[in-house]
């Protein structure tokens, strides 16, 4: 007999309960995955692919109240990851090599995500997270997306099919659609 693992059994109920809500999310990454795919649905926009995960590895200097700087608002007061450091005076002193250790980091610099199907739908996770499990941002962290990704899609492609705001035609064809939702539904239920 297979014995389901505790933590999907922990996971599948708090999910049961939330299911027929289109606004309640039980983690990070479905939050952000559905808000991304609200425009394709709602407003027929085509899905925007990303590069990279969030600001951090796009240019966001965060000025901390340690008087460092960091590219991240989860980095702060973690060495890794200091940019440099701001004086009272106005004066800025910059990592040059940490500025583009971190500003540099995309799907192109992280092998793995070179050959990953969801890489430019995901942007290869958070770099402050692959540092921590890796040392060193220029590894992916998928943090279950793949997964994710499928599960949160089938969700919204059904709750918006069952309420009349989607347009489906627009998004994918008949065939494909039917058998994402069949997969799903037998995958993540």
């Amino acid at each position: 007999m297979y014995a389901e693992p505790s933590f999907t059994r922990i996971v599948r109920e708090p999910r049961r309960r939330v299911a027929s809500f289109s606004n309640v999310y039980t983690s990070a990454p479905e939050f952000h995955a559905s808000l991304a795919m609200r425009p394709v649905f709602e407003e027929g926009e085509r899905y925007r692919l990303r590069g990279t995960y969030c600001a951090a590895n796009s240019g966001m200097y965060v000025f901390a109240p340690d008087w460092h700087v960091y590219a991240c608002w989860e980095s702060i007061g973690k060495a890794c990851s200091r940019l440099g450091r701001y004086n009272p005076d106005g004066t800025l002193a910059l990592d040059e090599a940490v500025v583009r250790r971190w500003f540099e980091r995309s799907v192109a610099t992280v092998p793995e995500c070179q050959r990953c199907a969801y890489a430019l739908v995901c942007g290869g996770g958070c770099a402050q997270y692959a540092e921590y499990n890796h040392g060193s941002p220029y590894h992916p962290y998928c943090d279950d997306f793949q997964r994710i990704f499928r599960s949160t899609l089938a969700h919204n492609v059904t709750y918006f099919l069952e309420h009349g705001g989607a347009r489906p035609q627009q998004i994918f064809s008949a065939e494909p659609t039917a058998e994402l939702l069949t997969t799903a539904r037998r995958d993540f239920s």
